[in-house]
């Protein structure tokens, strides 16, 4: 509520300054009209001026002045037929656009600075109730409730515990609890009548976890009639238990959504942007159409809110553009537009809206519209770029993530710390405890990273143990000190199994900007420094720029061959021994290079084009096994390629190359006869688990091939 408060002072302040600019727009006017009777004619006077008029009608409803949008709004209507006829004013329609005119500046020139009355601030949020992370344990066991308490200290729950049923009432009235965990040891007490006596006497905002030893079904029967939401078996796995009070509570705050407002109203927009931060958004502001790709690499937000008619570009044209770009085609773009026309409205979508909000638009609805798209994209994208074990970004989006950060830090001269971290002795874990023991020790990790880091730090889980943490404005030193106290914490933390509980380290390296100056130096530096901690004994966090320049080289070292080792293994090759051959196809150098060099490690011989036409005249030249084909491309498209392979009939299997958000194009290929498909941007143990499987295929295709052959010439000899 104070958020919300403050940005309605801010918008009143926005307000009084708008209303100093009145006049001034009102003098742009009146010179737009004496434009419209100059000679000779040129209708984009016309065009320009009924955009002054939209704006005006626009923006005067943002701020509240009802009278001043009414006015424009006529006369944008009597400068319509103008815009789209293109053909000089006559009498009758200078008379409309004059009156219009008139009545407009009677009203604007009304208006003081002074007389700002303070803006409607539409429904008001309903208050709620904030959580803690507090929470009770009662169990008639005080050192197994103190153990639990110091367990889930280190997720950042405060334990209060409580040894007897009747004195819950009191500590849960005097510290308003997250979660109660009650502990169904007595079968004898009524423990329905204590949580219905909580809730009668208005003390429990909050759910109730059951622990208990017993699993038979009279035991969960219990708990569940006496108000149970989560069950748990004694002994109690802290990693489970977190998991159950994270979804029930919800202490884990979500990533900020982001947006980005194009209007080239500065004021209206810094309005907008007001009432979306005291909503708890972070919010760019672009008030120059040209400027809005570069925003959106470097920033990727969630929603692009946009003004429907600007300078130089219109609003449905832009939203056009942001299309072509395969990275944003999941992307809502909402348009705020003081455009009433609903066909016009349907039109602008048809381009690649997906809403329409008229201005003036009330703050909470505002609010509501962004949020209820927002949420629906970050589902549908959170299936494509979210590890599914820990909720972590995958390696393919974490690697995107990175080269992101590291070209905002170059673009503003910023900082940004980059850190390894690997579970020690994790294969030890699986060996002795089984997968779905280490499945927990990784979930847990990955939750005490989310809970200790901010919501601006990036987390990935870059391979089966290994998790990458970026920490934006964030120096060597700092980062250190950050990662040291999750390690401390990790360490601590007792893991339960069958028979057993134990604890698991990690080990991490950082690498920094500077003083490492690029992308490849300080993953490379992180890497060499997780190395290095790795060495000197685990159980520890080493900086890159503590190694002497030998160790580092040699670390680097070090950890290429094992990088080289691990992505390219044993070589492919045909069942007699000899090369397997492929033809990259994509416009990206960069790309290629690096695929050449993935496939000449596993044993492949590689060629490597830059288009469509150059890929079918090589085809026609070669024997190949394997085309990588880029899906977008100028001039002969990837699907078009691969249609005229197909209808050539190439021996030849093809795997199409595609952007996250292009999965649609991806199914086409399928259907057109493509093979499989991989997504940018690419690993090499995805790219070689699909390169695997299509070879099998394509054997089997080959000797069925030879097979049908052999049978032919057979049945030919026969006759």
């Amino acid at each position: 509520m104070a958020d919300l408060t403050s940005a309605l002072q801010q918008i009143q302040k926005l307000r009084i300054a708008y209303t100093a600019q009145i006049a001034e727009k009102l003098a742009q006017l009146q010179a737009g009209r004496q434009g419209l009777e100059q000679l000779p004619w040129n209708p984009q006077r016309a065009v320009s001026l009924h955009r002054q008029a939209h704006n005006l009608a626009g923006s005067g409803a943002t701020f509240g002045y009802t009278e001043l949008s009414q006015a424009a709004r006529s006369l944008e209507l009597a400068l319509l037929p103008l815009c789209d006829h293109r053909l000089p004013p006559e009498a009758e329609q200078l008379v409309l656009i004059d009156t219009a005119l008139t009545t407009l500046f009677t009203v604007g020139l009304a208006l003081k600075a002074s007389d700002a009355q303070e803006p409607h601030a539409g429904p008001q949020p309903a208050r709620t109730m904030t959580r803690t992370q507090t929470l009770v344990v009662t169990d008639d066991d005080m050192e197994a409730s103190e153990n639990l308490s110091i367990q889930l200290d280190y997720f950042g729950y405060t334990v209060h515990t409580v040894s007897a049923l009747d004195t819950l009432s009191t500590v849960a009235r005097k510290v308003a609890p997250a979660a109660i965990i009650l502990d169904l040891t007595r079968p004898e007490a009524d423990y329905a009548g204590t949580v219905r006596a909580l809730h009668d006497q208005g003390h429990i905002p909050a759910p109730i976890i059951f622990l208990s030893q017993r699993s038979d079904f009279a035991a969960r029967l219990q708990a569940v009639r006496a108000g149970g939401s989560a069950f748990v078996l004694k002994p109690v796995d802290v990693s489970d238990l977190v998991l159950i009070l994270d979804l029930l509570t919800h202490v884990v705050p979500p990533e900020p959504y982001r947006v980005l407002i194009v209007d080239d109203s500065v004021l209206v927009a810094r309005a907008h942007a007001l009432i979306l931060r005291a909503a708890g958004m972070q919010v760019g502001v672009v008030s120059d159409p040209t400027e809005v790709l570069s925003v959106l690499a470097e920033q990727q937000p969630d929603l692009v809110l946009m003004d429907m008619y600007m300078p130089d570009c219109k609003g449905h044209e832009l939203a056009a553009i942001i299309r072509q770009q395969a990275t944003f085609h999941g992307m809502p773009i909402v348009f705020l537009s003081a455009e009433t026309n609903r066909e016009i409205q349907l039109a602008a979508m048809g381009h690649g809206g997906d809403d329409f909000l008229t201005k003036p638009v009330a703050p909470a609805h505002l609010v509501a519209a962004v949020k209820s798209r927002v949420e629906r994209a970050r589902a549908i994208r959170g299936q494509l770029n979210r590890d599914s074990l820990t909720g972590l970004l995958t390696h393919a989006a974490t690697t995107e993530q990175i080269g992101r950060e590291l070209a905002r830090v170059q673009r503003y001269q910023g900082k940004l710390s980059v850190a390894m971290l690997d579970v020690d002795h994790f294969k030890r874990v699986n060996d002795r405890y089984g997968h779905s023991t280490g499945d927990r020790v990784l979930k847990s990790l990955a939750r005490l990273l989310r809970q200790q880091l901010r919501a601006s730090d990036v987390i990935g889980r870059y391979g089966g143990e290994e998790f990458v943490v970026l920490l934006p404005e964030t120096d060597s030193a700092h980062a250190l000190s950050v990662l040291e106290r999750i390690r401390e914490l990790f360490a601590q933390i007792q893991h339960q199994t069958v028979g057993a509980t134990f604890t698991v380290t990690f080990s991490a390296g950082i690498a920094s900007i500077p003083p490492f100056g690029d992308r490849n130096a300080v993953l490379e530096a992180a890497d060499a420094a997780l190395y290095g901690a790795k060495q000197s004994g685990r159980n520890r966090v080493l900086l890159a720029e503590m190694l002497d320049p030998s160790q580092l080289s040699k670390a680097v070292a070090a950890t290429q061959h094992t990088t080289s080792s691990l992505d390219f293994g044993p070589s492919m090759r045909h069942t007699n021994g000899s090369l397997l051959k492929a033809l990259i196809v994509d416009d990206d150098s960069e790309l290629r290079a690096v695929l050449a060099h993935w496939l000449n490690g596993w044993g492949w011989t590689v060629t490597s084009v830059t288009n469509g036409p150059a890929a079918l005249a090589q085809l026609d030249q070669t024997s190949l096994d394997v085309v990588l084909l880029d899906v977008l491309m100028p001039g002969l498209g990837g699907l078009e390629v691969l249609g005229q392979i197909r209808a050539q009939a190439f021996d030849v299997a093809v795997i199409m190359l595609t952007a996250f958000s292009s999965e649609q194009l991806a199914i086409s290929a399928l259907r057109q006869g493509a093979d499989d498909y991989v997504r940018k941007p690419l690993e090499p143990t995805e790219l070689r688990a699909v390169l695997e499987r299509t070879l099998s295929r394509l054997r089997l295709v080959r000797e069925n091939a030879m097979l049908q052959r052999r049978l032919t010439e057979v049945l030919a000899r026969s006759t």
